[in-house]
C-alpha cells in the first residue's frame, strides 16, 4: 500500500510539473457525420448531439468558416445537451487548478461565420467566461436555448456579434461583467428577432468605470430587435453602473430600431441603478435610434422615460412604461400592432402572465421567479484596501451549500475559504493574505465569489502591503 501512495504522490508530482489537469473531462469528438460527403453544408449539416461534439466545435476554428473569403459551415443541434461538466474544464497553471470552462465558438482574429440551429433542444449548466459563442461574424444563430448558465462574459448566448442574424433564442441562469446584456454583450449590425432572457444578471468588473448594462444587448450599433424581451433580474453590489430594461447604450444609432419589446424584472438592486425603460444611453452623431411599440414596467422600476439620454426627440416615440395590470392584458399589445397570431401569446400561467413567443420552448422550470431571486441579502468585505487580514460576511436567505473562494485577476483560485452547508443567516470568513498552500500572496486586486446552488456573485478588494 505504501508504495503504491508513492507511486500515486509521484505521478501527481509529474502531472502538475507537466501543467497537465488532473480532472476527468470529456474529450472532444467530431460529429458523427464528419466523414460523410458534403458533411458541413445545408444538405448535410454537422450533427451537435453530445458534450464531446460541442467541445469539438469549440476547439477546432477549422469548422468556423472564413469572411474573405466568406466560407461558411452548418450545424444542428439534434439533442438536449446538458454542460455542468464544463464548471471543471481547465488546467494546472503556476501550481494553481485555472477553470476556464467552455471556451466559447470563436474568436476576434477568426469569427464563427456559419449557421447554427439549436432546433430548440436545450443547452444546459454551462461555464463560460465568454458565452457560449464568442464572436460571430456574417452567421446566423437560431433556435438556441442556453439554460441555466453560468457566464462571466458580456453575453450569456453571444459576446460580440457583427452582420449577423440572432432569431428564436433564449436563456436563463447567471451573467456577470461589464458593458455586458442578458443575451447578446455587443451587436453591430445586426439582427435580434424572438429572442428573450430571464438572466440574472450580477455585475462584476475590475475597475471604478461606469458601465452601462442592457437586460437584452449591452451595446447596439446599426442593429434590429424585434418582438424580443428581458424578464430577469440584476444586482449590483459594486457602485452606480445603470442599467437599461433592453439595451445598455446604443451607439452611432444610424438604422438602429427596437420595435414590439418589453422589460420587466423580478428583482433590481439597487433599484436607483435602473434608468432607462428602453436604454441608459444614446451616443449618436447622425439620426436618432427608433423606438416604436416597446412597454417596460413603470410600477416596478419607478421609470417613466424609454432612455436617461436624450428622454425626448427620438423620432416614432411610441414607447411607454405601464402598470403591471396593464403589462399582463393582452389588449395593450394588440392595440399597439404586435402580432398575436403567429408570434406572440399571454397566459396567466405562462411567465407570470407576461406576454411570451409562441414558439419559445418552455425553460420556466429551471428558470422561475424563485430561481433567479438572489438567496443572498449582504456580501461584503471590511475592510478594503486591508493589510493582512479582511472579514468577508455574507448573510443567507435559505440554508444550503456555500462555496467561497479567492480569485486573481489572471482568474486562478488562490484560496478557498468556504466549502460546506450554511444554515440561513450571517455568516464570516477571514481572509490572511495566504493561498492554498500555506504562502502569502503579493499586494494587488483579488475577487472574491460566493457560490450557492443557484447563484453566485463576485466582487473585489485589494491587499495593500
Amino acid at each position: 500500500m505504501k508504495n503504491k501512495n508513492s507511486i500515486k504522490l509521484l505521478f501527481t508530482i509529474v502531472m502538475i510539473f507537466l501543467g497537465i489537469s488532473l480532472t476527468a473531462q470529456t474529450t472532444a469528438l467530431p460529429p458523427a457525420n464528419f466523414n460523410e460527403e458534403n458533411a458541413g453544408t445545408e444538405d448535410n449539416p454537422y450533427q451537435i448531439e453530445t458534450l464531446a461534439n460541442l467541445r469539438w466545435l469549440s476547439e477546432t476554428p477549422e469548422v468556423w468558416g472564413t469572411i474573405t473569403p466568406l466560407v461558411q459551415y452548418y450545424f444542428l443541434q439534434t439533442n438536449d445537451i446538458d454542460a455542468s461538466e464544463t464548471t471543471e474544464w481547465g488546467h494546472i497553471e503556476n501550481y494553481y487548478e485555472y477553470f476556464e470552462g467552455f471556451k466559447g465558438i470563436g474568436t476576434y482574429l477568426q469569427p464563427f461565420t456559419g449557421f447554427y440551429d439549436g432546433q430548440n433542444y436545450k443547452i444546459e449548466h454551462l461555464y463560460s467566461r465568454v458565452g457560449f459563442f464568442n464572436f460571430i461574424d456574417n452567421a446566423t444563430l437560431q433556435n438556441i436555448n442556453v439554460v441555466n448558465v453560468e457566464i462571466s462574459g458580456k453575453g450569456s448566448l453571444v459576446n460580440y456579434s457583427n452582420e449577423s442574424i440572432i432569431k428564436n433564442c433564449q436563456s436563463s441562469g447567471y451573467l456577470g461583467y461589464c458593458f455586458s446584456g442578458g443575451l447578446i454583450g455587443y451587436a453591430d449590425s445586426s439582427q435580434i428577432m424572438f429572442c428573450s432572457t430571464t438572466i440574472n444578471i450580477n455585475l462584476l468588473c475590475m475597475s471604478d468605470t461606469v458601465h452601462p448594462i442592457g437586460g437584452l444587448v449591452g451595446t447596439l450599433r446599426s442593429s434590429l430587435v424585434s418582438d424580443s424581451y428581458f424578464y430577469g433580474s440584476y444586482q449590483n453590489h459594486s457602485g452606480f453602473n445603470p442599467f437599461g430594461g433592453l439595451v445598455g447604450i446604443i451607439d452611432e444609432s444610424s438604422e438602429t430600431r427596437i420595435q414590439n419589446c418589453y422589460a420587466t424584472t423580478n428583482e433590481i438592486y439597487p433599484m436607483s441603478n435602473w434608468v432607462g425603460g428602453i436604454c441608459v444611453s444614446v451616443y449618436s452623431f447622425g439620426s436618432l435610434p427608433i423606438f416604436s411599440n416597446n412597454f417596460w414596467n413603470s410600477e416596478i422600476t419607478g421609470i417613466d422615460v424609454p432612455s436617461s439620454s436624450p428622454t425626448t426627440g427620438f423620432p416614432d416615440m411610441t414607447s411607454y412604461g405601464l402598470l403591471t395590470s396593464q403589462m399582463v392584458t393582452a389588449s395593450t399589445y394588440i392595440n399597439a400592432g404586435w402580432d398575436f397570431v403567429n408570434v406572440w401569446d399571454i397566459n396567466s400561467d405562462i411567465n407570470n402572465g407576461y406576454p411570451f413567443i409562441r414558439t419559445h420552448r418552455d425553460i420556466s422550470n429551471v428558470s422561475n421567479k424563485d430561481k433567479i431571486i438572489s438567496p443572498i441579502i449582504e456580501f461584503t468585505a471590511y475592510p478594503n484596501p486591508f493589510n493582512p487580514t479582511t472579514t468577508i460576511s455574507f448573510t443567507l436567505k435559505k440554508s444550503g451549500d456555500v462555496n467561497l473562494d479567492i480569485y486573481n485577476l489572471k482568474g486562478q483560485k488562490v484560496k478557498s475559504l468556504v466549502d460546506d452547508f450554511k444554515e440561513s443567516g450571517q455568516h464570516i470568513a477571514i481572509w490572511n493574505g495566504l493561498d492554498n498552500n500555506g504562502m502569502p500572496v503579493g499586494s494587488g486586486i483579488y475577487f472574491y465569489r460566493i457560490k450557492t446552488d443557484n447563484f453566485f456573485a463576485t466582487k473585489k478588494f485589494t491587499l495593500m502591503k
